[in-house]
């Protein structure tokens, strides 16, 4: 096992997990490693010192106010860092300078160009093995489609479409990351984009209220990603958030996945349809897939060479490709993404344009 300090201990197979955040995405979290047999959760953190004792409290744990001190005295395996975006590199760094194994992240990984810097530079100094919580790659009926199309059951991918109801920031990487995973992980090559309204600087996700664009891969595929106020409304669901899609279009077939909605496959050998069945399917299946996350992180641990396909270096790849989709909407111009370096200012330049 890697990480000096850490192996000792665990000759039971007992992984340590600490939380950093205490909010509703914690909960989920820490409930899913009741799937976990091998890994148990000790202890939470959050900066106010507000929520932490009541998290604590329901789930047995030991809390904290001070990451560091939580660091040092638990000495986990795995930490997850489910803080909102403003702030979270900060915290990566301080999981990585305490030699802390593996690390999880909610997305998206970043939030502006400085983010994206800094996480390069800690991509390629630190040991500590990082990952975004793009947990539906693990969800029951998104890996029997994501395993078809692996089969080639409905042929190279020639169109991706993919929309969300929150913004870019909100679940834009999210679907990015479902659409490149169904098209064999082909990195983006080309962005041409447009983005409209921006929500402040004190919001949650700041970024564009809305946002199109058309990509071109490096295998030849192209698609649709769309966000925010111009993603199409699909399933029963009215509420923005409760909106995920991506679809495929192959030479031989389609498939399409819905988080609150249907699933298809029709390809040369089968067809499958699934219907979403209510809020008390998808906790279920959101348990699940954020269980075989975590599993796919505590393989990674004594399998270097197996990280989980949300590891950090795809996800700065994603986010690059919305700063592409950024630069893009700025200059009216098609975006080369390999070759792009985005200037510091780039989002404040974008947010001054798009504010009335």
């Amino acid at each position: 096992m890697s990480g000096q300090g850490w192996g000792g201990e665990n000759v039971a197979g007992r992984y340590r997990v600490a939380v950093v955040g205490a909010g509703s995405r914690a909960a989920n979290h820490i409930a899913c490693y009741e799937e976990i047999p091998e890994a148990r959760v000790v202890a939470v953190a959050d900066r106010t010192g507000r929520r932490s004792p009541t998290v604590a409290a329901q789930y047995g744990l030991r809390a904290y106010q001070d990451v560091r001190e939580m660091l040092e005295r638990e000495r986990p395996h795995l930490v997850h860092v489910v803080t909102g975006p403003q702030g979270r590199v900060d915290l990566m760094e301080q999981v990585a300078a305490a030699g802390v194994p593996l690390c999880t992240v909610e997305k998206p990984v970043a939030v502006g160009v400085q983010d994206y810097n800094r996480l390069r530079v800690l991509l390629g100094s630190t040991s500590t093995r990082f990952a975004v919580a793009h947990q539906f790659s693990w969800h029951p009926t998104y890996v029997r489609l994501h395993q078809a199309i692996l089969a080639g059951e409905v042929g190279a991918a020639r169109w991706l479409d993919m929309s969300a109801g929150m913004s870019v920031t909100g679940q834009g990487t999210h679907i990015l990351h479902y659409g490149m995973e169904w098209n064999g992980g082909s990195p983006v090559s080309r962005v041409f984009g447009a983005a409209s309204g921006w929500d402040g600087a004190d919001a949650d996700h700041p970024g564009p209220q809305a946002t199109e664009a058309e990509l071109e891969f490096s295998n030849g595929a192209r698609g649709m990603w769309v966000t925010g106020a111009a993603a199409p409304r699909v399933g029963r669901w009215p509420t923005v958030w409760q909106h995920v899609r991506v679809a495929l279009y192959g030479q031989r077939g389609y498939a399409g996945w819905e988080e609150f909605g249907d699933a298809e496959l029709s390809g040369e050998h089968q067809s499958l349809r699934s219907a979403f069945g209510g809020m008390e399917t998808w906790r279920g299946q959101n348990l699940k897939a954020q269980a075989g996350f975590h599993r796919a992180m505590l393989h990674w641990l004594d399998n270097p060479r197996e990280p989980p396909s949300t590891a950090l270096e795809a996800s700065l790849h994603e986010w690059k490709v919305v700063l592409a989709l950024y630069e893009s909407a700025l200059t009216r111009r098609i975006v080369e993404v390999t070759a792009f370096e985005p200037e510091p200012d780039l989002v404040m330049k974008l947010m001054a344009a798009l504010t009335p």
